[in-house]
């Protein structure tokens, strides 16, 4: 029943990747092992979630498989169906209990997992599921950041708008504004301005966005934010002034 391959998979491991859910509740009822992990520490539900078979996921669940269960590298369900653009099996996991913030060994969740392939429809379901924006792997990497350094702007205008936090910094003190800037992301550069990001963040060796812009040559992206400093240091003096009342008439 347990029968194992080469690469230590059952078969109900191999009915799960395939998503036959009927072969699934046979073998279940027969007395497979839900538990069993593979030589990567795979169960059957990673399987499942990694291919987005959503209609055998719930099968394997009600017969007792771990769903916050973590292969040899930290990897959960969620994050097998997040890192495959498998939309569809995230709100069935998270039905099922799944840890939607969990952290793999690098310190990624299923956000990143999503984020680093740029599956915009994943992206969107671990929102909705209340996944974390802003968690940030060991060397401080967060979702948004991953999306910039990929160029994929529709993640990113989708990021902000759910309320990332523009203001992190990873572990060389870069902000994703200053990703933006150094990778030449004009369009990018142009959301985070919109989106009030603080433009006199520094990294580690004391530079901000503009400065590095200016650096790797990025000389429409230096300008504009130079010219985004002086317009928000306008406006903070015209209501300074505004806010100041007017002298009492002799």
């Amino acid at each position: 029943m347990d029968a194992r391959d080469a690469d230590r998979r059952t078969p109900l491991m191999h009915a799960a990747r395939r998503g036959d859910v009927q072969e699934i509740s046979s073998l279940l009822q027969d007395g497979a092992d839900v538990h069993a992990k593979d030589r990567g520490g795979l169960t059957a539900l990673m399987h499942a979630a990694e291919k987005g078979h959503t209609e055998a996921i719930p099968v394997l669940l009600l017969a007792g498989s771990d769903v916050n269960a973590k292969d040899i590298f930290g990897w959960t369900a969620l994050m097998y169906a997040a890192d495959n653009g498998c939309a569809e099996a995230i709100p069935v996991l998270r039905q099922g209990g799944v840890c939607v913030n969990a952290k793999d060994g690098y310190g990624c969740t299923a956000l990143m997992r999503a984020a680093h392939h740029g599956h915009i429809k994943a992206i969107s379901a671990l929102i909705k599921a209340d996944a974390d924006l802003n968690n940030q792997t060991r060397r401080g990497r967060t979702a948004l950041m991953w999306e910039v350094c990929s160029g994929r702007i529709k993640a990113v205008s989708a990021l902000i708008q759910a309320g990332a936090d523009v203001s992190l910094k990873n572990e060389d003190g870069y902000t994703a504004l200053m990703m933006a800037a150094f990778c030449g992301r004009t369009e990018m550069v142009s959301a985070f301005i919109q989106a009030g990001v603080n433009l006199d963040c520094v990294d580690s060796q004391g530079r901000d966005a503009e400065t590095l812009a200016a650096k790797f040559g990025y000389n429409k992206i230096a300008e504009m934010l130079r010219e985004a400093r002086a317009q928000k240091a306008t406006q903070e003096a015209e209501s300074l002034e505004a806010a100041i009342p007017d002298a009492p008439r002799a």
